[in-house]
């Protein structure tokens, strides 16, 4: 009839102080990752956009949204346009990129984390595929790198 009840002399594992200082972090990073992320997933998602809704505009409204090349190259009349878009900036970055069946290469020398190398493929001045490559963001936002280069592309 008479349940006993006994108490631990330890605290309940749930408040241990250890635990707290486990559950505050886990939550504060998912709550930073979450709040950082929107930005990310936007970027990825206009480099996306990009890649469909690039393909058939001339080079001068390449030229306008995404300015001039960092590198070109011409092989009879196909152009490649490349561009190096890092934390919203366009610059050079470290990278060896052969560019499909063509056998043009283009390298330079520095290194970033992320980076994203855009080459724009034109054909007798319109634009026929835009191509990605290089380490240019997370899992989840895995183009977001390029997202700052072509944003102004997009509609």
């Amino acid at each position: 009839m008479g349940r006993r009840i006994v108490y631990s002399s330890s605290p309940p594992m749930l408040w241990h102080p250890m635990r707290r200082v486990l559950i505050r972090s886990t939550i504060l990073a998912f709550l930073g990752l979450t709040l950082t992320g929107c930005g990310s997933l936007e970027r990825s998602e206009h480099a996306a956009q990009a890649q469909r809704q690039m393909v058939g505009l001339d080079k001068e409204h390449v030229m306008m949204c995404m300015g001039p090349p960092n590198k070109t190259a011409t092989e009879g009349s196909t152009e490649i346009w490349q561009y190096m878009s890092t934390d919203g900036s366009s610059t050079s970055r470290g990278f060896s990129d052969k560019i499909g069946k063509t056998g043009l290469s283009f390298s330079n020398g520095t290194h970033a984390k992320y980076y994203c190398v855009i080459n724009v493929v034109i054909t007798k001045g319109i634009v026929a595929a835009v191509h990605y490559n290089g380490p240019r963001g997370n899992l989840i936002a895995h183009d977001e790198q390029c997202g700052f280069a072509v944003e102004h592309c997009v509609e």
